[in-house]
């Protein structure tokens, strides 16, 4: 679903992506945020990421502020995706005053999401919404009331797929959601072996030196370290599997609430 209608706030992003046109077309909105598509006569489309949890704001610092917050989000939902960032956000369109605030700079700690759109878009109806808008927006929405989700999300939205930033979503994973090792191992098909071997190369700086969680601390390193790449895609798939654990328990949760 495009929409049609300017928002106000609109963060200009890049067309130059080979991907960009599939990405619009098929991933484009959901209640939780918007990428806006405007063509004008014969010029390359031009792309703008928006949000109607921006649309009660008033002043730029706290649209940049929430902004910065929930595109974090969604830039972690891109890396448990495809393994890498979206760009970040450079500039601020103000469609109702038609100007440009650039060198944005917000607070990826405040809170991500109006509490008017939320409770404007609450329910089965709006959760089944944002399933068919794609995993992206099934997974924003999930963020809204589980705190793993949103957690894990944060991490790799603000730091990227890193030694830190994955073994922070294992350990949303195992202290929030109650995922051992094991879990994760039948989750995902890995065996544990590999999940031991991500956790002992993550924490050991003989492994992986100024990248690990640690300092030096003394600790046999694994006989074969992990590459990062491999643990990206073994954190990254266990995420993928959490967050589809917990989108059901959100679904039960509302299939059972009076309509």
């Amino acid at each position: 679903m495009m929409i049609s209608t300017p928002l106000r706030w609109q963060f200009p992003i890049s067309g130059n992506y080979s991907w960009m046109e599939s990405f619009a077309a098929n991933n484009a909105a959901g209640d939780d945020f918007t990428i806006i598509r405007d063509v004008e006569d014969d010029k390359p489309p031009a792309y703008a990421w928006a949000s109607h949890h921006l649309d009660d704001l008033e002043e730029d610092h706290s649209v940049l502020d929430r902004a910065a917050a929930l595109k974090a989000l969604y830039d972690g939902a891109m890396v448990v995706l495809y393994g890498h960032h979206r760009q970040p956000l450079t500039e601020l369109w103000d469609a109702v005053a038609g100007m440009t605030i650039a060198e944005v700079d917000g607070d990826v700690l405040a809170y991500p999401f109006s509490t008017r759109q939320i409770a404007r878009t609450s329910g089965l109806a709006c959760f089944e919404r944002a399933k068919a808008a794609g995993l992206v927006a099934k997974w924003l929405y999930l963020a809204r009331t589980d705190e793993a989700a949103r957690g894990i999300l944060a991490f790799l939205g603000v730091n990227g797929a890193t030694w830190i930033s994955l073994y922070a979503c294992k350990d949303y994973v195992a202290k929030q959601g109650g995922w051992d090792e094991d879990r994760m191992a039948s989750a995902t098909g890995y065996p544990k072996a590999d999940f031991e071997r991500f956790r002992q190369t993550a924490n050991n700086a003989a492994a992986i030196g100024p990248y690990a969680r640690h300092g030096e601390m003394g600790w046999q390193p694994p006989a074969i370290p992990m590459k990062l790449d491999e643990a990206s895609d073994l954190i990254r798939t266990a995420v993928r599997h959490f967050l589809g654990h917990r989108s059901m328990i959100l679904l039960e949760r509302l299939k059972a609430e009076p309509s």
